[in-house]
């Protein structure tokens, strides 16, 4: 329904929570049993592949006509022009897509007739949905929680069958975990602790297992350092990027490398 030119609009134009959106077309599975909070986080995270989607689409028509069979070249203009029109596009981003144009061409010799050609449907192969749906860490019907800086302790409701059918089939699973160094010292210097992600993975001895993805939230700073400098990137690809600090004076430290 919504993997189309129309249905990719439609969830971009629509302001706020995505899953508000897809809730009022898509209705609930009838052969399993999935809580309506369940469902909500579900809709919300297929709705941001779906923007996400929308966004690579944009790039794509942006990219088409400046593309001249060399994925970096084409990326590194269209970077230029998007920064012109005030727009802060990543160049890794830009390059990725101009990167999957270029292999197309490669393939067929021709380039993609518009962005489904070059895209295929997104299917994603794990189980995974964020929880800022649901009704926050004391009340939530996914997942409650709760973290005095250093530990985090909570319950996630998951189902306890294979294929639930009703209510019954779903229970809460206690959770308790001690928070990363980096994390820790998030929260300390005033971040806010937000919605964790779920995830589901199965290890290689096929025991599934629940992952949840903490995520923290720091206030912006005032950026620090000397007005006049900028840290240089270029892409590579035996290297994938090569890095210096510049000034309008030229290359003031030596390059370093990430492979």
């Amino acid at each position: 329904m919504y993997w189309s030119p129309e249905g990719l609009e439609a969830v971009v134009s629509s302001p706020g929570k995505a899953w508000k959106l897809l809730d009022t077309q898509l209705s609930r599975p009838q052969d399993v049993y999935v809580p309506s909070r369940a469902w909500r986080c579900i809709l919300e995270s297929a709705g941001r592949i779906l923007r996400s989607m929308a966004e690579r689409k944009r790039i794509f028509e942006f990219l088409l006509p400046h593309f001249n069979g060399k994925a970096k070249d084409a990326a590194r203009e269209l970077y230029g022009l998007l920064k012109k029109d005030g727009e802060g596009e990543k160049f890794g981003y830009l390059f990725n897509v101009a990167e999957a144009v270029a292999n197309f061409y490669a393939e067929h010799e021709r380039l993609p007739k518009d962005f489904f050609e070059l895209q295929k449907k997104p299917e994603p192969k794990k189980f995974t949905f964020t929880t800022s749906p649901d009704d926050g860490p004391e009340k939530g019907q996914v997942v409650r929680y709760e973290c005095d800086g250093r530990v985090l302790r909570g319950q996630v409701k998951l189902p306890n069958s294979p294929e639930p059918r009703k209510e019954e089939d779903w229970r809460w699973f206690s959770f308790e975990a001690e928070l990363p160094e980096k994390l820790r010292e998030k929260l300390a210097q005033g971040g806010k602790l937000c919605a964790p992600d779920l995830r589901l993975k199965v290890k290689p001895s096929g025991k599934l297992v629940a992952l949840l993805d903490v995520k923290v939230e720091v206030p912006e700073k005032t950026p620090s350092g000397e007005k006049d400098r900028a840290l240089g990137v270029d892409w590579g690809l035996r290297k994938l990027v090569t890095g210096t600090v510049v000034s309008k004076k030229g290359q003031l430290t030596p390059p370093f490398f990430v492979f």
